[in-house]
C-alpha cells in the first residue's frame, strides 16, 4: 500500500511539474524540435513536450502513437508536424522501423516503377547516399492514371494525415526545381519523362515546380486554412496565398539562396520575412554556432530549432524575453532587436550573437 502511494504521489508531482510546464512557456523565443526519428519514446516525449513545435517523422504514427498523444496531454499547445519526404525512398535493409515507406516503396517497385527518377542510361538519380529518387514533377509516366505525385499525396492524406493528432505537415526537399541534380555527385543527367534523354532544364524544373505545388494545393484543399503547411529550403518557393505557412531554413545560415555576404545571412533573414509565421530557423549541431543561430532567429517572428532528433531544453529557452518592440535594427557593424526583458544582437559576419536579459 505504501509503495503504492509512492508511485501515485511522484506521478501526480510530474503532471503537476507538466501542467506547470503548460502554463509558462516562454512567448519568446520559440523554440522547435526536428525530430527526423521513426522512432519516440514516451520519455522522450516528455521532453519533447517543452517546445512550442515539434515535427514528428510519420512513422511514430504507427510505430508508437501513444508518444504523440502524450506530447498533447503535456502540452495542448504544442503544434505537432508530420515529418515525410516524399522525393526519396531508402532501399529495404534500412526500413524495418519505418512500415509506412516499406509499404511506398514494395508499391512503387512491384507495381509502379515509372514513378522512379532515372538518368538517361535509366540508372536511379540519387541525391542523398543511400536513397532513391522519385518523380514528383507532372512529366511522371501515370500509372492506373495517377503521377507519382497524386500517388503518393493520397497515400499521405489517407494513411497519415488523416489522424487528427497532427496539427500540420512539413514536406522535406520541397524546393521548387530540380535539374542541378543533373550533375550531382555522378548523376549524368535527368529523364523525368522517360523518353530515354536528357531532360531540358528549365522545362524540367517547371514540371517540378507544378508536381510540388499541385501537390501541397492537394494537402491544402483537404486539410482546410487552418492545417499548417511548411518545407524546406528558405526559397520564397509555394509561399503566395498562404499554401505554405513557413519554410525550414536548415543549418542557418543558407548560401544559395541568392546574395552571399555573411555566407548568406542577409539573404536568409530577407526572405525569412517573408515566409510566413511558421518559419523555423535551424542550426546544425554546434554549440559555438547554437546562440548566433538562436539570435538570428529571434531577428524575425519564427522558431528555433537545434540539431536533429534533440530534446535537450538549454536555459536560454526557459528565460522569457517577453514581447518584441519593434522590428530588428541595424547599428555600426551588429543587428539588435529589443523584448520587453531582453535585447537580442547578431554579428552576421562574425557568426556571433548575444542575448542580455534586463
Amino acid at each position: 500500500m505504501f509503495k503504492l502511494i509512492i508511485i501515485a504521489f511522484t506521478a501526480f508531482s510530474f503532471f503537476g511539474c507538466a501542467g506547470s510546464m503548460r502554463i509558462h512557456l516562454p512567448e519568446n523565443p520559440k523554440v522547435a524540435s526536428y525530430w527526423m526519428s521513426p522512432l519516440m519514446s514516451l520519455e522522450e516525449a516528455d521532453s519533447l513536450a517543452r517546445f512550442h513545435l515539434v515535427i514528428a517523422d510519420m512513422e511514430n504514427l504507427v510505430n508508437n502513437r501513444e508518444s504523440l498523444v502524450r506530447l498533447k496531454e503535456l502540452n495542448p499547445k504544442i503544434k505537432l508536424l508530420c515529418y515525410s519526404n516524399p522525393m526519396e525512398l531508402f532501399g529495404r535493409q534500412v526500413l524495418n522501423d519505418r512500415p509506412l515507406q516499406k509499404e511506398v516503396l514494395t508499391e512503387v517497385s512491384d507495381n509502379r516503377s515509372s514513378y522512379w527518377l532515372k538518368q538517361p542510361n535509366g540508372d536511379p538519380v540519387v541525391f542523398w547516399n543511400g536513397m532513391k529518387m522519385l518523380n514528383l514533377s507532372t512529366l511522371c509516366p501515370a500509372v492506373k492514371g495517377e503521377q507519382y505525385s497524386q500517388f503518393i499525396v493520397h497515400f499521405l492524406l489517407e494513411r497519415v494525415l488523416s489522424d487528427k493528432i497532427w496539427d500540420g505537415y512539413f514536406m522535406d526537399n520541397s524546393g521548387g526545381n530540380i535539374a542541378w541534380v543533373a550533375s550531382w555527385k555522378g548523376n549524368n543527367g535527368i529523364d523525368a519523362d522517360n523518353d530515354g534523354a536528357n531532360d531540358n532544364g528549365s522545362e524540367l524544373d517547371s514540371a517540378w515546380y507544378r508536381g510540388i505545388r499541385d501537390f501541397l494545393t492537394t494537402i491544402r484543399n483537404a486539410k482546410g486554412k487552418d492545417f499548417i503547411l511548411v518545407g524546406n529550403k528558405g526559397s520564397l518557393d509555394f509561399t503566395a496565398d498562404s499554401l505554405l505557412n513557413g519554410k525550414m531554413f536548415e543549418e542557418f545560415p543558407c548560401n544559395y539562396l541568392g546574395d552571399k555576404t555573411a555566407d548568406g545571412w542577409y539573404q536568409c533573414e530577407d526572405n525569412y520575412l517573408h515566409t510566413g509565421p511558421y518559419t523555423i530557423v535551424h542550426s546544425r549541431h554546434d554549440k559555438d554556432h547554437r546562440l548566433f543561430v538562436l539570435a538570428s532567429a529571434l531577428m524575425g517572428n519564427g522558431y528555433f530549432a537545434y540539431s536533429n532528433d534533440f530534446y535537450r531544453f538549454y536555459p536560454e529557452y526557459e528565460k522569457n524575453l517577453g514581447k518584441a518592440l519593434g522590428p530588428a535594427e541595424m547599428k555600426e557593424d551588429y543587428w539588435e532587436r529589443m523584448f520587453s526583458h531582453a535585447v537580442v544582437r547578431v554579428w552576421p559576419e562574425e557568426k556571433r550573437g548575444e542575448i542580455e536579459y534586463r
